[in-house]
């Protein structure tokens, strides 16, 4: 009989700094981590664009003093950073994941931009030809993976997940996967990405698809996406195991559903927004009427929006007005790798306390539309059923279900 997979901790480093408590507070509050900004190198310059940089952020003051932050390009400092949160809140130790069947899967969208930035800079602007020897560690996307299987004594299975906005899900989806099939007990995944690299950043100008101002997912008069940063980290376990040993139990992961469209590079595909969700509620067992909540991908994109509007109607029929759906990018940002993974947070706040985070910034629906986009203040509402939506560049695309746990710890 396949395993039931639980989430018993969580961590996450965000535009509103360390921690899940102050990403949380935003969430129920609606206060928004974007703000826009400028930038130039020389002549060259950019913006303004809204973006949600991680600030202030002192890796040192985080992890054990055997750990040097400096070995590590920012986007696995992010996600050790956020590791250590969710293991300690899962109430493990190193020591106890290293006698487990424990493994890590990373999902990351960007990988090490932050340091192919430095090392051009230093290359091609100040004409220096030699480069810091770990450049290269610092630059692969296994970087994260690495660092946290260092960091927590862990020795299975270790590996990255790339695949763009969707990766977190992908990450998280794989884990389950493992966990639901037996090969292993634990798993610490999510999605980690830093984005503010200046080249990084015109590159994504060059798209069109950043906005000036506000971001305002599903919303008339939205004009794109806002830029952010930062990690979100899981720790899933088998259920019983979880149970024997107290854990704190947050959530149940109950299926995942994955699609690609195999077309296009940047438009999304309509059937196959629809097909990762109807993977996750077969794969969950689910009915469309049972399910309460979407946190949706919802970049803010006139296209994206609209079609992931169309699939939850096509997808949920009559249902899909009574479904409470949030787009929380307009809070944290578009983080990339890390979306989908920032975006589990807010789910399971959800299914613990009922508390839908806002679509914040919203005007008024697309003509036509009868969805409730939990527009610009949370809700509290009975959540039992929750899918998290992600869909990538690259038509690459992950819906994970989640159950609210009514058990005992």
């Amino acid at each position: 009989m396949p395993n039931r997979v639980v989430i018993t901790g969580q961590g996450c480093v965000s535009t509103f700094g360390v921690g899940v408590a102050p990403f949380l507070e935003a969430m129920i509050t609606g206060r928004s981590g974007l703000a826009p900004f400028s930038d130039h190198d020389g002549d060259i310059s950019f913006g303004p664009i809204s973006g949600g940089p991680v600030r202030d952020f002192f890796p040192e003051e985080w992890l054990p003093k055997n750990v040097k932050p400096k070995h590590y390009g920012l986007f696995a400092t992010f996600a050790m950073v956020a590791a250590q949160e969710a293991v300690q809140g899962a109430g493990l130790q190193p020591d106890d994941l290293a006698a487990r069947r424990s493994g890590i899967l990373v999902g990351t969208g960007a990988s090490g931009q932050e340091t192919i930035g430095i090392v051009s800079r230093r290359l091609y602007g100040q004409k220096i030809g030699r480069l810091h020897p770990l450049s290269i560690p610092k630059i692969m996307a296994n970087s994260p993976a690495s660092g946290l299987a260092a960091l927590l004594k862990i020795s299975g299975p270790v590996f990255t997940i790339n695949s763009a906005c969707a990766s977190g899900n992908h990450a998280v989806g794989q884990g389950y996967t493992l966990i639901k099939h037996g090969v292993l007990d634990v798993a610490v995944t999510g999605g980690t990405d830093a984005n503010f690299d200046f080249g990084f950043l015109k590159a994504w100008e060059g798209l069109g698809v950043l906005t000036p101002d506000l971001c305002r997912p599903f919303s008339k008069g939205r004009n794109g996406m806002a830029l952010s940063e930062g990690a979100g980290i899981f720790v899933l376990e088998n259920l019983t195991s979880a149970q024997k040993r107290g854990a704190p139990i947050l959530a149940e992961v109950i299926g995942v559903g994955y699609s690609a469209s195999g077309d296009d590079l940047t438009k999304p595909s309509l059937a196959a927004v629809e097909k990762a969700m109807r993977e996750a509620l077969d794969s969950a067992g689910l009915a469309a009427h049972q399910v309460d909540h979407i946190n949706a991908h919802g970049t803010g994109t006139l296209l994206n929006d609209r079609i992931e509007a169309e699939g939850i109607q096509n997808v949920f029929g009559a249902h899909a007005a009574k479904i409470a759906i949030s787009a929380t990018k307009a809070l944290h940002g578009h983080a990339i790798g890390a979306s989908s993974a920032l975006e589990l947070i807010a789910v399971l706040l959800a299914l613990r306390t009922g508390t839908i985070a806002p679509t914040l910034n919203f005007l008024a629906a697309d003509a036509g539309s009868l969805l409730d986009f939990t527009p610009n203040k949370a809700q509290h509402r009975s959540v039992q059923v929750a899918l998290s939506n992600a869909f990538a560049f690259g038509g690459l695309n992950a819906t994970l279900a989640l159950r609210r746990y009514e058990g005992t710890s």
